[in-house]
């Protein structure tokens, strides 16, 4: 059909029958159940939030993603039997006869070793065509 880049919020939300539930119940218990953190861990993401909260006007979207988004993601160990994570990995889903969307991911957690076979999350970073590469703040 078309590439996930081409796509508007609206188009995605009649395409597929999306709305938003913030009452969802699923989602509240995945929100209100979540594991222990360790004191080692916390101490960890508090230095990255700091990170972040000094610099992230100041990187542009390459550094953003070296030196918080790595780390943020590495800290979650994805490396499993049976799924592991890929880096602007090439995605196409057929998700009807003779629908078809497809582009490149910037993070995916998937089913495979050397290639991503079944999906489980994807995370993209999409922007219209007229929206330029994010530029620090102190650039503008």
């Amino acid at each position: 059909m078309k590439p996930f880049s081409h796509w508007t919020k609206e188009e995605v939300e009649i395409e597929f029958n999306l709305h938003q539930d913030s009452n969802n119940k699923t989602l509240q218990s995945w929100l209100t159940d979540l594991p222990t953190v360790s004191v080692e861990e916390k101490e960890r993401l508090k230095q990255l939030s700091k990170k972040l909260l000094n610099y992230v006007h100041d990187w542009n979207e390459a550094e953003l993603k070296v030196y918080f988004l790595a780390f943020l993601l590495d800290f979650i160990d994805f490396y499993q039997e049976s799924y592991r994570p890929f880096l602007e990995r090439d995605l196409s889903v057929e998700y009807e006869k003779g629908k078809r969307l497809w582009g490149k991911t910037d993070f995916l957690v998937a089913a495979g070793t050397q290639s991503p076979k079944e999906p489980f999350f994807l995370f993209m970073n999409i922007k219209n065509n007229w929206i330029l590469p994010m530029i620090p703040w102190g650039n503008y």
